[in-house]
């Protein structure tokens, strides 16, 4: 599986390792562990309702998440922050 960054998340994770640096290691380790096995409890994926049927969600720690989408077999990390900001 594929894993590719939208400008959004781009510029949302920028946002996060500005204010708090060492998140930039956990963030990385939440994307590998995703790609790796996807369904390790630890990543508490879920898919959304509501007004966003098609995306899904992942845990990078206990009030950071990164939602996503699937295309073609891959996955587009569509934003990252806390609960608030992305729901």
């Amino acid at each position: 599986m594929n894993v590719y960054l939208s400008t959004l998340f781009l510029r949302s994770l920028k946002r996060l390792i500005k204010k708090n640096p060492s998140l930039h290691h956990k963030v990385k380790e939440k994307i590998s562990l995703f790609q790796n096995n996807p369904e390790h409890p630890t990543l508490k994926l879920h898919k959304l309702t509501g007004g966003q049927e098609n995306v899904w969600s992942l845990s990078v720690g206990y009030n950071l998440r990164i939602t996503f989408v699937y295309q073609n077999g891959d996955v587009v990390l569509v934003n990252i922050g806390t609960h608030d900001e992305i729901y």
